[in-house]
This record gives structure tokens, C-alpha cells and sequence, in this order.
């Protein structure tokens, strides 16, 4: 599991994580931007950056799209506030690589995971009163999300 985070920020960091990207890491999370700045190419996108790095590809933001080149799939955010999308970037790569211990397919293991991930992000966002509460919550509903309550999530009925 990489996390490219501010990859395109500076020279330096571009250089460390595309060292990184030689050891083959089998999910790579990334924002659109750090996508671009790896692939020096504006364009580019998840599905090239997993084509191309032979890997699968987490891109992050309002929607989470995840592609290992082949296959693709989009799930919907579990909260557009921003103090909160902030705080969930780690857990997002954090849940992946505790998914790939479980799972030997790592785009099963990182669509699953977001799905959990965005699952309490979403029980936590509608109970919580700022990135405090939002913190706490979050932890909790991730130990108590059941199959059912991602089910209703990912087709919009939470």
C-alpha cells in the first residue's frame, strides 16, 4: 500500500513515491492531481496510472474511483465536508492495506475497504458536530458497520 499524498508538490516528493512505485505496490492511493504530476500528463487518469504501474489505482476525492487497469469502480463519498474528507485520506489507506491481509485480490480489497471507510464516514458525518465528534464517531461506527448498512449506502438509500 502507497499513499502518493502532495505527490506533485514538489520535485522531491514526485521523485520519492515514483521510487517507491518501483517496488510494486499493489494499491496506490492518490488524489487526481498527484495522478497527473507521476504521470506528467494533465489527462492522465486512475485507470492509466493502474494500466501503467501495473497495480490498483485508489483515486480519492467526492467520488473514489478504484481501477486495476481492467476493472473499475466508482463509490460515492461518505462525507463532502471538508474537515471531515480530510481526516478520512488515512483511514482510506490505512483500511486498504488491512484489507490486503485478508484479501489476495487487492482491487476486491480496496473496493472493499472504501465501501467500509465511506460506510461510517457516513453514519459519522450524521451524528457528529465538527471534526471532533467526527473523529470519534467515525472509530465507532467502523467497528459496528455491517454488510447491510454498506448495501444501503452504496445504492443511495442511507
Amino acid at each position: 500500500m502507497l499513499d502518493t499524498i502532495f505527490a506533485g508538490r514538489s520535485q522531491f516528493r514526485s521523485e520519492l513515491v515514483k521510487s517507491q512505485l518501483t517496488h510494486r505496490p499493489a494499491i496506490v492511493r492518490s488524489s487526481s492531481e498527484d495522478i497527473a504530476a507521476l504521470m506528467l500528463k494533465k489527462t492522465a487518469t486512475y485507470m492509466d496510472f493502474a494500466a501503467h504501474h501495473q497495480t490498483v489505482s485508489v483515486c480519492t476525492g467526492r467520488l473514489n474511483r478504484v481501477s486495476d487497469g481492467v476493472r473499475s469502480m466508482d463509490i460515492p463519498a461518505g462525507t463532502t465536508q471538508f474537515h471531515n474528507a480530510r481526516n478520512l485520506a488515512n483511514a482510506r489507506s490505512a483500511m486498504c492495506a488491512a484489507m490486503m491481509t485478508v484479501e489476495r485480490d487487492a482491487y476486491v480489497a480496496a473496493v472493499s475497504a472504501l465501501a467500509i471507510v465511506e460506510t461510517a464516514a457516513l453514519v459519522a458525518t450524521k451524528a457528529s458536530e465538527g471534526p471532533g465528534s467526527f473523529s470519534i464517531l467515525f472509530l465507532d461506527a467502523l467497528s459496528f458497520v455491517t454488510a447491510e448498512d454498506i448495501a444501503k449506502c452504496m445504492t443511495g438509500q442511507s
